[in-house]
């Protein structure tokens, strides 16, 4: 299946993983880009192309990672729930 490409410039259309290819400089590299922003340029590349590799949701529009401050467990909970999962 053919990946749809993408440029400088251009609105993300979906969060996930992508690949960024260079033109000449820089090897291709995995990066991150969250739905609605731009692709942005390079400071050394006249054109650029990126590729969705996989899809994946933001974490924090989960509403589960998404709590208040007040309510967040404290670091001390957090190696507590660590201790009985592991």
């Amino acid at each position: 299946m053919k990946r749809q490409s993408f440029i400088t410039g251009q609105t993300v259309p979906a969060t996930g993983i992508y690949l960024v290819k260079h033109r000449q400089h820089k090897l291709a590299e995995e990066v991150v880009f969250l739905k609605g922003g731009q692709f942005p340029p390079c400071s050394r590349c006249a054109r650029m192309g990126f590729e969705l590799l996989q899809a994946a949701p933001y974490i924090f529009s989960d509403p589960d990672f998404g709590v208040p401050t007040s309510e967040k467990l404290s670091a001390e909970d957090d190696d507590e729930f660590l201790r009985r999962v592991v």
